[in-house]
Parts: structure tokens; C-alpha cells; sequence
């Protein structure tokens, strides 16, 4: 094998044979490789083969403007002002889609909150809310799909103990926004307390949307019942009272009319409605007033809602007042209010428990000269109506019961001859439960209807 030596910026003593078209030539070897680089290192002719060092292996295809594409690396304009990115969504926290809240009442709160013994909030505008501790925080959020306001709880893990109660009541509705689990082994609260409180985000007697109207007074001495409430079903109305004393000819006195069904798309958080009044008879007695409306709650969790076996999340209508004796004058039963609404957001919502909102019953009617009617039950957990209230005598109409779970509410008691109709029931509310991924299976009352989000 010939060798030859490579010296600075020539090739001395050294000869290439002509190869053709594969020749290398002295002039493509480049004078920058010194002495330094090479080293004494020798090149053999055979070694350095033209076509090892062929001009189709750097093919200016090989580097294509086409693969350095702008849309390879690709970004947001610049702001010249700020320096920041003209896009939002750089950067921004992915939307959660909470239902009726707006973005900016989304966010779970960074503390949690644990409750064991009673703890009361009120919605009303103004009231004053608890600190429940470092993280913890509330909002009042204008929702999506109009309606009122909604008082928002921003937590990261939220439970009821055993022992312990949460009462929410007020005039607007009441949500929680929960970052870690939510776990109910205790009692939430936003049921109506007969015809004097509705629960959070309920309406009072004879108001709401699907109020119960209110009884009439017929003659001398009749007096029919009121409305039952609607919300989730129609309500029910008041019973009918034949008017004799003081009508001629006869006229049936027609019962306070049932209050119909509302919110059925679901595109708001709304409570209950108000049963019908019994009036105030032309003797003087005083009509006591229908059953308040249940509550409305939102609970969101990231990550589960779990409703124990000993958990319970109630939003009941309240009963109906019952109809008073005043001398040898009384008046009919009032209606019943009905239920809330109770709407769960998770991707695992486990209910082994009670989550109900049912409607109460109608008050029972009142005998003149003998006594009182009874005032009608609030809605009930254990899966039975809520019962109307028995009416005085032979002359009080028994109000109506309420309604529960796929049963419809029931009519006061119709009655003749210058008596005292009873108070209608009231209708259950909503159940919804927003889910991902496989739709649970849970028993509520109403039955709950299912919206994947």
C-alpha cells in the first residue's frame, strides 16, 4: 500500500490516480486542516474514497425548509406592551363547567371543613356568614340561567360528621365548591320548617313560581281549602266547600288551585314554592298560611360526593297551617309547600343514604263551635308521604297528603253544607345527579334524573 504524508495546505509526495467521476482531487481537501489537526496522521488514498465523500450525501433536500416549519414552533403573538402572550388560554386553569356558576365562583377553597356538632347558615341578604376556618371562603355568585343569587362555599375537602347538622335557610340558594371529597355521614339541612321558614333558596306561603293560590270564602260560613305547592310535579288543589248559608241558589265554593310544575329543564337552582293561604272569614277568624318551600342546593366535589348510610340531604316542603276555630266561626286548611331541589356534580357520587325532597301535606279544616283543625306534616325521610292534617269534626275537611317519591300529591277534602274544605298537598322537587363516565344508580325521592358532564 502507497503512504504518503500530509503537510500545511498541501499534499507532498504524493500521487492519486485518476478513478473517473469518483476522483479526489487535492484543491476539495481545504488548506484549514493543519498540521494541529491532522497530527502526523497518514491518509491513504484508498482510505479516502470519492465515493465516501459524494456531494449526494449533502443533498440541500436533506435540509429542507420545509422541515423547519413555522407551524412546528408555533406560539402565541407577544403583547408589545405587556411582554405576555396575546392568547388566554396560555397558561389558564381548564374550565370545570360547574352547573348555574359563572368561572370566577368555580374554584374550590385550599382549607377544609369539618363539622360535628350544629352549625347555621343563612342566605339571606345581609346575614352575617360563619368563618369555618383558614381557606375557607365564600362568594355570592350571579348564576348562568338567571334566578337569584347563589351563596357559594369554596372548600377542599368538606364532611359531616356523625353527629353533626348543617341548617341552611334563607332567601337564596346554597351551593358548595369542593376541591377534594365531599362526605355527608351526618345531616344538610334546607328543608322548610312548617308555614315560618322556607329552606335556602324556597319561597313562603302562597309565593314561587309554583305557588298554591290561595282558599275563597263562600256565603256566611264557607271556606274552601288552599293549593298544594308545585315544583317537580303539579301540587294539588285545596277541597271544594258547598256554600249554603248566605248563597242562593247553592254555589260550591271551588278550592285554592294547585300550583303547577316548574324548572323541569333544569336550568336553574331554584327552591320550593308556597302552599295556599285559608283566608280570613267574613266572622273574623284568621286563615293561617300555606306550607313554605323546600331549599335549593348545589354540591360540587373534583373528586366524590358520598352520601352515607346515615347521611342525609333533605330540601322538604313544609305542611300546611291548619284551619282555627274562632267562636262559633272557622276557617279551612292551607296548602302544603313543596319540595327543593337537590343537584349533585361529581365524577362519583355514592348515595347509600336519604336524599329527598318532598312536598308537605295540607292542613286539615276547623269546625265552627267545636275546635281546630291540624296542621299538615313537612316532608318525610322514611319514604312515606307526608300526611295531611285531620280536620275538626264533621264539618273540617282533612287536608291532603303530600307528595313523595313517583306519587303525586293528594286534594284537600271536598265538604257541604257551609263547611271547611282541607288545604291541598304539596309536590316533591328535583333530584339531579351530574356525572362522568359510567352513570351511577342511586335511590332518591323524587327518582333523580341523570345529566352527564
Amino acid at each position: 500500500m502507497r503512504r504518503c504524508s500530509l503537510v500545511l495546505f498541501a499534499l507532498a509526495g504524493c500521487a492519486f490516480e485518476p478513478r473517473g467521476g469518483d476522483e479526489v482531487d487535492a484543491a476539495r481537501i481545504d488548506a484549514a486542516i493543519t498540521d494541529a489537526d491532522v497530527d502526523g496522521a497518514e491518509l491513504d488514498a484508498a482510505d479516502v474514497d470519492a465515493a465516501g465523500i459524494d456531494a449526494a450525501m449533502i443533498d440541500a433536500a436533506m435540509i429542507d425548509a420545509a422541515m423547519i416549519d413555522a407551524a412546528m414552533i408555533d406560539a402565541p403573538a407577544i403583547d408589545a406592551a405587556t411582554d405576555a402572550p396575546t392568547d388566554a388560554s396560555i397558561d389558564a386553569p381548564p374550565p370545570i363547567d360547574i352547573a348555574y356558576l359563572p368561572a370566577a365562583d368555580e374554584m374550590p377553597g385550599t382549607g377544609s371543613v369539618v363539622i360535628n356538632g350544629n352549625q347555621a347558615i343563612s342566605t339571606n341578604v345581609g346575614a352575617p356568614l360563619p368563618n369555618l376556618g383558614t381557606g375557607v371562603t365564600f362568594t355570592v355568585a350571579t348564576p348562568t340561567g338567571g334566578g337569584s343569587d347563589i351563596v357559594v362555599l369554596h372548600v377542599d375537602q368538606f364532611t359531616i360528621g356523625n353527629a353533626g347538622t348543617l341548617r341552611v335557610a334563607g332567601t337564596r340558594p346554597f351551593a358548595i365548591v369542593a376541591g377534594g371529597a365531599v362526605t355527608i355521614n351526618g345531616v344538610l339541612d334546607l328543608s322548610a320548617a312548617g308555614q315560618t321558614t322556607a329552606g335556602a333558596g324556597g319561597f313562603a306561603s302562597s309565593t314561587g313560581t309554583g305557588q298554591g293560590t290561595d282558599g275563597r270564602h263562600g256565603g256566611t260560613r264557607t271556606d274552601s281549602g288552599g293549593g298544594g305547592a308545585g315544583h317537580g310535579t303539579a301540587g294539588q288543589r285545596g277541597g271544594n266547600a258547598l256554600c249554603v248559608e248566605g248563597c242562593t241558589p247553592d254555589v260550591v265554593t271551588n278550592g285554592g288551585e294547585a300550583g303547577p310544575l316548574y324548572n323541569n329543564g333544569l336550568t336553574q337552582l331554584v327552591g320550593g314554592s308556597g302552599g295556599g293561604n285559608a283566608v280570613l272569614t267574613a266572622l273574623g277568624c284568621d286563615g293561617q298560611p300555606g306550607g313554605a318551600g323546600g331549599g335549593a342546593v348545589l354540591i360540587y366535589s373534583a373528586v366524590s360526593i358520598t352520601v352515607a348510610s346515615t347521611g342525609i340531604i333533605e330540601a322538604h316542603g313544609g305542611g300546611g297551617g291548619r284551619g282555627v276555630r274562632c267562636g262559633t266561626a272557622s276557617t279551612a286548611g292551607a296548602g302544603g309547600g313543596s319540595g327543593g331541589q337537590i343537584d349533585l356534580q361529581s365524577p362519583m357520587v355514592v348515595v347509600m343514604g336519604t336524599v329527598a325532597a318532598n312536598g308537605g301535606g295540607g292542613g286539615g279544616g276547623a269546625e265552627g263551635g267545636t275546635g281546630d283543625g291540624v296542621a299538615g306534616e313537612d316532608g318525610r325521610n322514611d319514604g312515606n308521604a307526608a300526611q295531611g292534617g285531620p280536620g275538626m269534626g264533621g264539618s273540617g275537611g282533612d287536608g291532603g297528603a303530600g307528595g313523595t317519591g313517583s306519587a303525586p300529591p293528594v286534594q284537600g277534602e271536598d265538604l257541604t253544607d257551609d263547611d271547611n274544605g282541607g288545604g291541598g298537598g304539596g309536590a316533591v322537587g328535583h333530584v339531579v345527579i351530574r356525572f362522568r363516565g359510567s352513570q351511577p344508580t342511586i335511590t332518591a325521592s323524587p327518582p333523580a334524573t341523570y345529566i352527564a358532564y
